[in-house]
């Protein structure tokens, strides 16, 4: 990922409250706001402009979900893996 993708995810991900993590070659990684247990993973694909989202496991490093979306809908995708998270605990934990 350039310089310039990852300054716009990072101000995206700032924006709407996840703390930017580990930068990567090829994404940027960060932990989920109150579910620690949890790793957002971002990445830009060149080819359409589009940002790849990945919900990981902490623990078993398995991922959960996915998304690809516009940079312009990022925010809508980090409103669904708050609820998300919140519904795979309620799930998981039940």
């Amino acid at each position: 990922m350039d310089s310039i993708h990852a300054e716009i995810l990072t101000k995206i991900i700032t924006d709407n409250g996840f703390t930017s993590g580990t930068i990567a070659e090829k994404f940027i990684q960060c932990r989920t706001p109150g579910h620690d247990n949890y790793l957002l993973r971002f990445s830009w694909d060149n080819n359409s402009e589009l940002v790849e989202i990945e919900l990981l496991d902490c623990w078993s490093d398995s991922l959960i979900s996915s998304w690809k979306t516009s940079s312009a809908m990022i925010h809508l995708v980090l409103r669904q893996v708050q609820f998300f998270v919140k519904e795979y605990e309620t799930i998981w934990h039940s």
